[in-house]
């Protein structure tokens, strides 16, 4: 019975020793997650700029020096690329790579991190980690055209809409009324005497409104006028004027 217990305890200490190394790795120093994250396929093609986050802090200076070679950026057929690191004060756990010119579309490109990159306590990666991602295609040509043939329409309808209110408006409002009570009534199942009474009364409301639109257009083109007798009456000083005084 001893013997199985002393057996049970070693089977057990062997598997915590076992597991230790895995734990340890777990609170080392680490890549933790990266934008554009690692296989995404729609990274617009100008300014790309691939941010990298880690575990642990990796601003200081020391540790900027020792990692200005730990990164290799490379298209799809392994040219290396010109790229621009920065860091973020704020966030010291950050590492920014910029590439310096503008990519290909639809084009696959990878970011290769060294294992040998350290954080600000020396601590290495261990193993080299790969950020890859492919740019998108250039849509914007498609949305600006899309955009105009929007906006061509917009002004067309606006311009349409404004045109047949103009019209409208100086259009004299009798001029809508039917003339012939024959029509009107056949047109309407009704008597004759009950469309020339439609009709008498369609003249007089229109009427009304011509009646309107005309003192409207009077008020306006007196105000008109006064406005500009009044301009013309204003008297002004092109020079100094100079008061004598006795």
């Amino acid at each position: 019975m001893k013997k199985r217990i002393a057996a049970i305890m070693l089977t057990v200490m062997i598997a915590l020793t076992a597991g230790m190394p895995a734990v340890f790795a777990a609170n080392g120093f680490a890549l933790e997650k990266s934008t554009p994250a690692n296989g995404y396929d729609k990274v617009q093609a100008q300014n790309v700029m691939v941010k990298l986050y880690f575990t642990n802090e990796v601003a200081g200076k020391e540790t900027r020096t020792a990692n200005s070679d730990k990164f290799k950026f490379t298209d799809s057929d392994g040219d290396a690329l010109e790229y621009k690191i920065y860091y973020d004060e704020k966030e010291k756990n950050k590492i920014c790579i910029l590439s310096v010119n503008d990519l290909e579309i639809e084009e696959t490109y990878t970011l290769t991190i060294s294992g040998d990159l350290v954080d600000d306590k020396g601590q290495a990666l261990g193993a080299d980690e790969v950020v890859k991602f492919t740019t998108r295609g250039n849509t914007s040509g498609k949305l600006y055209g899309v955009l105009m043939l929007v906006m061509i329409v917009a002004m067309v309808f606006i311009t349409i809409r404004d045109n047949k209110k103009t019209q409208e408006a100086e259009t004299p409002a009798s001029s809508n009324i039917p003339t012939n009570p024959y029509k009107l009534a056949k047109e309407r199942n009704i008597s004759v005497e009950e469309a020339n009474r439609i009709i008498a009364q369609e003249r007089e409301k229109a009427a009304k409104k011509d009646e309107k639109r005309r003192q409207k257009e009077e008020a306006a083109y007196e105000a008109k006028k006064a406005a500009e007798r009044a301009k013309k009456n204003i008297y002004r000083v092109h020079s100094k004027r100079v008061v004598k005084r006795k």
